[in-house]
């Protein structure tokens, strides 16, 4: 966490160091789909797959000539399936997802291409677990006493991106695509094993500039 806060503070201070003519305001309106997963480097399950969900959400830009810096509130679903002890468990678990990015646009013009960086953190917003074996299945909230599931229920991550603003009139079209790495496990038991989100993001929006 004190990697995350010093990674935040760099981004501002870039950000506040951008020219005074070049701090316009952007918002922004997005959404599309993530395929998600997590990292299982210590084997806490016998074999991990993904999960494909939705994300949408909203952003405000200050500046992006040719620097810029990013506020973003995102519905995300992310969550996994995998298979332990002969049974296969899939999880969803949707989050808020606040990320906060440093924008470097490449180049002007009616079609502009841009990369970005920054850090996201992740707050749960719900959670569901199913559960089938030779013997039974079942589903339920992941809260549920009989689960005795151990987990974290706040994220944080890296996130690596580029985007292609369309310009049309007064608004822009803009085609997103990023990956988020989980910095922190999801694992919240005595002893937790590192299991971490991992989520590629392609979303489509609108941008507004107001400023």
């Amino acid at each position: 966490m004190k990697a995350l806060c010093t990674t935040l503070a760099s981004v501002l201070v870039l950000a506040l160091a951008t020219p005074a003519s070049s701090q316009i305001v952007t918002l922004g309106l997005k959404g599309g789909a993530t395929f998600a997963s997590v990292s299982d480097p210590d084997g806490a399950f016998e074999d991990v797959g993904g999960r494909t969900g939705s994300v949408f959400g909203a952003s405000i830009q200050l500046g992006g000539r040719p620097i810029g810096l990013r506020g973003e509130v995102l519905l995300v679903q992310k969550g996994f399936d995998a298979r332990e002890a002969g049974d296969d468990y899939a999880y969803k678990v949707d989050y808020v997802e606040i990320p906060v990015l440093l924008v470097a646009r490449l180049s002007s013009g009616p079609i502009a291409p841009s990369l970005y960086g920054g850090v996201a953190a992740g707050f749960e917003r719900s959670c569901t677990v199913s559960v089938s074996g030779s013997q039974a299945s079942a589903s339920g909230d992941c809260d549920a006493p009989s689960l005795e599931l151990e987990r974290e229920t706040m994220d944080a991550g890296a996130v690596f991106g580029a985007e292609l603003a369309f310009g049309l009139g007064g608004i822009q079209l803009v085609a997103d695509g990023r990956y988020t790495v989980g910095l922190t496990t999801l694992d919240a038991s005595d002893d937790p094993d590192s299991v971490k989100n991992r989520a590629f993001m392609l979303m489509f929006g609108l941008g507004i500039p107001v400023g």
